[in-house]
C-alpha cells in the first residue's frame, strides 16, 4: 500500500488565519480557473454563433445544458465527498496508509459508474433538453452539446477526484495546477473548433481539455510524487467497506445535489413558460450559471471547502478549539465576498451583461436579485463545509431540500396567481437561497455540541 509522500501541517499546526487563508484564496483560484473554461465558452460562442432573431441561443443552450450536465453528473460528485472526508479523517488521524485506501476505491467507484453515465446520457440528451421547454432554435443548439459532454466526460470526472483528494490532504497547490494545465488546453482548443463548429466545438474542446488533464493527474498519483497515491493494481481492485463508508458519507450530498438541480430544472421550466423564453433563458444562463457562479458561488465552494478541511482534520486530532475558530474565518468571508460582490452587480450590470453581446433590461433586474441573494448562498455554503467537517452530511441534504421547496413553492404560487413573471422567479431565487442560510445556522449547533464531545 502507498503511503502519503507529503504532509501539510499547516492545516493542524501553527497560525490559524494565515493558513485559513492561504489554503482559501488558492481554492478559491482553483475555482475561479475552472470557470473560466465555461466563461471563454460563453464569449466564444456569442461571438461566432450568429443569433436567431436576434436572440443569442448558443448562449441559452449552454446554460441549458451546464443545469442539465451538473444535474446528472452531480450524483458522481457525491462520491469524491464521502472519498474526501475519509481522507480528511484519516490524514488528520495520522493514518496514511488508510488515505491512499480511500483514494484508490474513490476510483474504483468512479470507472464504473462513467462506464454507465456517458451512454445513458448520449440516448437521454434530447429528452432532458426537452424538459426545459426550450424553444426549438435553442434545442437545436443543446442536443448535441450536452451529449458531447456526457460521452466524454471520464477526463473532467478524473481531474476532479484526483483535486478533491488533494485539497482533503491539506494540499491547495497541485489542484490549482492541475485546473491551469485544463483551462490552458481548453481555451486552445476552443480557438480551433468554435469558429468551425460553434457550440459543438466548445463541447469537444472542454472534454477534450479534461482527458489531458486527467492523464496528468495519473501520472502523477501513480509516480507517487504527490500527498496521495495510487498502486497499480492495488489501485484497481475493491475494498468494500472502504467503498461503504465512501457512498454512506457521500449518497446524502449526491442526493442533496440532485435535488437541487432537478430544482434548477424546475426552475427552467417556469422561465420557458413565460412569454419572453428564450430572452429570460439567455438572461438567467449567462446572469446565474456564469456571472452569479463565477464571482459569488465559486468563492463561496472555496470557502466550503477550507472549512471543510479544517474542521475534519482538527477534529481527528482533537482540536475541536482551532476547528471552531476555522467556521468563524469562514463566516466573516462569506459575508465580505457576498457584500463586494453585491455592489458590483448593483452598479454595473449593463457592463457585466455587454461582456456576452447582451443588452436586456431582464438582466439588470436579475443582477439586483442577486445581489441579494448571494448573502443567503454564501452564509449556507460555508455551514456545508461545517457540517461535512463534523462528517454529517444528511443535516444540508435537508437543508437543501427544505429551502428548494421554498423557492419552487414560490413559483408555483405566483403561476397559481397568475403573476408568473421574470421578476418574480428572480424573488423565488432569492426566498430559496435565504431559507438554506437560516436553516443552516438554526441547525449547525446541535451538530457542533454532538461531534465536539
Amino acid at each position: 500500500m502507498p503511503t502519503t509522500t507529503t504532509t501539510y501541517p499547516h492545516v493542524l499546526k501553527g497560525p490559524l488565519p494565515a493558513a485559513f487563508w492561504g489554503f482559501a484564496w488558492r481554492t478559491t483560484l482553483q475555482y475561479l480557473v475552472t470557470s473560466i473554461q465555461l466563461l471563454v465558452d460563453h464569449i466564444m460562442v456569442g461571438k461566432y454563433v450568429p443569433p436567431v432573431d436576434g436572440v443569442n441561443v448558443a448562449n441559452a443552450a449552454m446554460g441549458i445544458s451546464a443545469s442539465i450536465f451538473t444535474t446528472a453528473i452531480i450524483f458522481v460528485n457525491s462520491i469524491f465527498l464521502g472519498m474526501g472526508l475519509l481522507v480528511g479523517h484519516f490524514t488528520g488521524a495520522g493514518k496514511p496508509a488508510c488515505v491512499s485506501r480511500a483514494v484508490q476505491q474513490a476510483f474504483f467507484a468512479l470507472f464504473i459508474v462513467a462506464a454507465v453515465l456517458a451512454p445513458a446520457g448520449y440516448a437521454l440528451a434530447p429528452t432532458l433538453i426537452d424538459l426545459t421547454n426550450a424553444e426549438p432554435a435553442v434545442r437545436a443548439e443543446a442536443v448535441p452539446y450536452l451529449r458531447v459532454m456526457f460521452m466524454f466526460c471520464i477526463g473532467m470526472l478524473i481531474s476532479i477526484v484526483t483535486s478533491t483528494a488533494l485539497q482533503s490532504a491539506g494540499d491547495a497547490r497541485t489542484p490549482v495546477r492541475l485546473v491551469l494545465v485544463m483551462t490552458i488546453a481548453n481555451i486552445l482548443l476552443n480557438l480551433l473548433l468554435i469558429p468551425k463548429l460553434g457550440t459543438v466545438g466548445a463541447a469537444i474542446g472542454t472534454t477534450m481539455a479534461g482527458v489531458l488533464t486527467a492523464a496528468y493527474a495519473l501520472e502523477r498519483l501513480l509516480s507517487r510524487r504527490l500527498c496521495v497515491a495510487l498502486a497499480y493494481p492495488a489501485s484497481f481492485t475493491p475494498h468494500w467497506l472502504t467503498i461503504r463508508d465512501i457512498l454512506r458519507l457521500g449518497i446524502p450530498t449526491g442526493l442533496q445535489d440532485v435535488l437541487r438541480n432537478i430544482a434548477g430544472l424546475v426552475l427552467l421550466r417556469f422561465i420557458g413558460s413565460l412569454k419572453c423564453s428564450a430572452v429570460a433563458h439567455t438572461v438567467y444562463g449567462v446572469g446565474y450559471n456564469v456571472l452569479f457562479r463565477l464571482l459569488i458561488i465559486l468563492p463561496a465552494l472555496a470557502l466550503r471547502d477550507t472549512t471543510k478541511t479544517f474542521i475534519v482534520q482538527n477534529l481527528a486530532a482533537s482540536d475541536s478549539e482551532r476547528s471552531a475558530r476555522a467556521l468563524g474565518l469562514g463566516r466573516r468571508a462569506a459575508v465580505a465576498v457576498a457584500f463586494l460582490v453585491g455592489l458590483v452587480f448593483l452598479i454595473a450590470p449593463h457592463n457585466l451583461y455587454a461582456i456576452f453581446s447582451i443588452n436586456e433590461p431582464m438582466g439588470r433586474q436579475l443582477l439586483a436579485h442577486l445581489a441579494v441573494a448571494g448573502g443567503g448562498v454564501t452564509i449556507a455554503l460555508v455551514y456545508t463545509g461545517a457540517f461535512w467537517g463534523v462528517r454529517d452530511s444528511r443535516s444540508p441534504l435537508y437543508v437543501a431540500v427544505a429551502s428548494d421547496l421554498f423557492m419552487i413553492g414560490s413559483c408555483y404560487c405566483f403561476e397559481i396567481a397568475d403573476s408568473l413573471t421574470a421578476s418574480n422567479i428572480w424573488r423565488a431565487i432569492v426566498i430559496g437561497h435565504a431559507a438554506q442560510a437560516i436553516l443552516s445556522v438554526i441547525l449547525f449547533p446541535h451538530r457542533w455540541r454532538e461531534a465536539a464531545t
